[in-house]
C-alpha cells in the first residue's frame, strides 16, 4: 500500500514539475500558484506513504522489499525535480533578475542626480554618467555616477558574469541587455524624459523578467518573452 501511494505521489510530482518547467522554467515555484499547490499536495501524499511504510514495517518485516523499492525511487524522484525545474543553465537566474532591477534603479538615481547637479535635463547618453579620467573632477561629460559597464563605456565583454559590450545607449550586464532612449529636447534644449529597458540575453536561460523604467523612477516588468511596456505592472517603487 505504501509503495503504491508513494509511486502515485512520485508520478504526480514529476508530471506537474515537468509541465510547468517547460512553460516557465525559472519561475516554477516563485510566481505561479498552480505548481506550488500541486507540488505541495504531492509532497503530503509522499509523506503519508512514508508513514504507512514505517507502520507496516513494524508489523510485517516482510515488507522490507516494498520499503526498499520505495526508498530506491526517492533519488530518481529528486533527480527529476532538480533536472526539470532547475537545469544548470538556469542556475543564477534569480540573481540576474535582482541585478537587473538594481541596475535600472541605479540608472534612475544617476539621471536624477545629474539633472539636479548640472541643471541641464537628463543625459543624451549613458557615457556622460561614467567616471572622469584619473586626477580629474566630475563634470557634465564625466559625472562619475555610474561604473564603466552601466555607463556603456566597456566596448567588449569582460566575462559572462560581469558584463560589457557597451555603447552610449546600451550595455550588457549579468545576462541582461539594457537600452537607454533619451526623449526629445525641449524648447530650451533640455531632455525631460527618457526610457530604459532591460531584457534577458537568452530567455529563459539568463532571466525570465523583462523590465523598463522612465524619468518617474517606477520600474515595471513582465515575465512574458517580450520587451516590457509602460503599462506593465510595477515591480519596484522609486527609491
Amino acid at each position: 500500500m505504501a509503495t503504491v501511494i508513494g509511486l502515485v505521489a512520485f508520478v504526480l510530482s514529476a508530471n506537474v514539475l515537468s509541465i510547468y518547467a517547460r512553460e516557465q522554467p525559472s519561475a516554477v515555484f516563485r510566481h505561479t500558484a498552480g505548481p506550488i499547490a500541486s507540488f505541495t499536495l504531492a509532497q503530503l501524499v509522499l509523506v503519508f506513504a512514508a508513514f504507512l511504510g514505517w507502520r507496516t514495517l513494524r508489523k510485517e518485516p516482510a515488507c522490507w522489499r516494498q520499503l526498499g523499492l520505495f526508498v530506491a525511487g526517492v533519488p530518481l524522484y529528486l533527480w527529476i525535480i532538480l533536472n526539470n525545474t532547475f537545469p544548470a543553465e538556469l542556475q543564477g537566474v534569480a540573481a540576474n533578475e535582482a541585478v537587473a532591477v538594481g541596475t535600472l534603479s541605479a540608472i534612475n538615481s544617476a539621471e536624477t542626480v545629474f539633472r539636479i547637479t548640472y541643471q541641464s535635463g537628463f543625459t543624451d547618453g549613458l557615457n556622460r554618467l561614467g567616471a572622469p579620467r584619473k586626477g580629474s573632477s566630475p563634470d557634465k561629460d564625466n559625472a562619475g555616477l555610474l561604473d564603466d559597464i552601466r555607463s556603456g563605456r566597456v566596448t567588449g565583454y569582460r566575462g559572462t558574469q560581469v558584463g560589457g559590450h557597451g555603447t552610449n545607449t546600451s550595455f550588457v550586464k549579468a545576462g541582461y541587455m539594457f537600452n537607454y532612449s533619451p526623449g526629445p529636447a525641449g524648447a530650451e534644449g533640455l531632455i525631460d524624459t527618457y526610457r530604459i529597458v532591460g531584457r534577458p540575453e537568452r530567455y529563459p536561460a539568463t532571466g525570465c523578467l523583462s523590465i523598463t523604467s522612465d524619468e518617474s523612477g517606477l520600474i515595471r516588468g513582465t515575465r512574458e518573452n517580450r520587451t516590457a511596456m509602460a503599462d506593465d505592472r510595477p515591480i519596484l517603487s522609486r527609491l
